[in-house]
């Protein structure tokens, strides 16, 4: 079900930005940047919000029909797991209305997250699609953020102004 849904998935994601970008293409012209906005706009709601909290439905649904094995620590680890589905599935329902360092931000924990997965998992990618498609789908989105640029309107190499601390003068 859930290869179903990600093809599904990407198949809103492509459809609804070239929809999106083919509208707004009358007004403004095309640059790379707001290809990338509009890509990640609509993968990052769908991709990381709805198939994360699918992930994290799966993960309770195998808790419960595991229940009575008798392993209380792989129930710990699977919950655990589940959580931190949710927990990026949250995020990428929230990036509908944040965006800048907020996609900054979602798209790094996601790429940490699912990379250290399929990195834990590197025997399985092979045997599952599923955690390909993790990977594949983070490296995306970060190749996405590089060009949408989030940073690039931070100062991140500015000076560091002194503050006045409780009234002191500086």
């Amino acid at each position: 079900m859930l290869q179903r849904m990600a093809v599904l998935n990407q198949l809103a994601v492509v459809f609804g930005s070239v929809i999106q970008l083919l509208a707004s293409s009358r007004t403004e012209p095309l640059t790379k940047r707001k290809v990338a906005e509009t890509v990640l706009g609509w993968s990052l709601p769908l991709n990381l919000g709805v198939l994360e909290t699918l992930w994290f439905v799966g993960h309770l649904r195998r808790r419960r029909s595991a229940e009575g094995e008798g392993q209380p620590a792989a129930d710990r680890v699977l919950s655990e797991l589940a959580v931190a589905h949710l927990a990026f599935g949250v995020l990428g329902l929230l990036a509908l209305r944040f965006r800048g360092m907020f996609w900054f931000a979602t798209v790094v924990g996601q790429a940490v997250f699912l990379g250290g997965v399929a990195a834990v998992n590197a025997r399985e990618i092979l045997k599952d699609k599923m955690y390909l498609f993790d990977v594949l789908m983070s490296l995306a989105h970060v190749g996405l953020l590089m060009v949408y640029g989030p940073l690039g309107s931070a100062r991140l190499s500015a000076p560091i102004r002194r503050r006045r601390w409780f009234g002191a003068r500086s």
